[in-house]
């Protein structure tokens, strides 16, 4: 199982989060969040060592942008979180690894994903809010038996320092592992090192 460490924006934090070698990053390009990278130096990313994937989080923005703050920040994985079209994500497919995540509220919301198979390397399956993630909140996991793809995901929304994934999670050879953030924060995009820390130990530990 991996973990995606995602809403990273302040320097000193990505250094000492770098430390502890998650699978995943994740870097918000979109500005209405409080974690929008506005002011972030692209070169605070050359503390990540080779086994943490850089990934930029986007929301309904334009492919050149994408593309743009693809090249600045070296990024390896372009997130899709918003409306985007499968086209889009298969166009960027062909130089990046491609994650769409979708808001899941009722087993209605996991049929959207149907349209993406094959157009993605990933989906990343959080709580439905207005907000686009970020948010806190989670939804019921029961709801992951609705999923008929074969694309591996993230589980995100509401995972806490003291979550212990669902059988129905840990069984799933679709399942890539866990996607946190706010739950973990001191502050928006300032990551309590130790909660994270002991999280990673425990995924890395229990479900390889």
């Amino acid at each position: 199982m991996k973990v995606k460490v995602c809403g990273m924006c302040d320097q000193g934090n990505i250094a000492e989060i770098a430390l502890l070698k998650p699978d995943f990053m994740g870097f918000i390009f979109y500005e209405p969040s409080p974690r929008f990278v506005e002011r972030l130096d692209s070169r605070a990313l050359d503390l990540l060592s080779a086994q943490t994937k850089r990934v930029g989080v986007f929301v309904n923005a334009p492919e050149r942008y994408v593309r743009e703050m693809a090249r600045k920040y070296k990024l390896d994985c372009v997130q899709l979180h918003g409306n985007e079209s499968p086209e889009m994500c298969r166009s960027l497919r062909d130089d990046f690894m491609v994650a769409k995540a979708f808001g899941i509220i009722d087993s209605r919301d996991m049929a959207q994903s149907e349209r993406y198979e094959g157009m993605c390397d990933l989906y990343v399956f959080d709580a439905k809010t207005s907000a686009y993630g970020g948010s806190g909140c989670g939804f019921d996991h029961s709801l992951l038996q609705a999923y008929r793809g074969a694309t591996p995901y993230l589980l995100s929304g509401g995972i806490s320092p003291d979550y212990i994934p669902e059988p129905q999670v840990t069984v799933d050879p679709r399942c890539m592992g866990f996607d946190i953030n706010s739950r973990f924060e001191t502050a928006p995009g300032v990551k309590d090192v130790v909660a994270v820390g002991r999280f990673i130990e425990f995924i890395r530990g229990r479900y390889v």
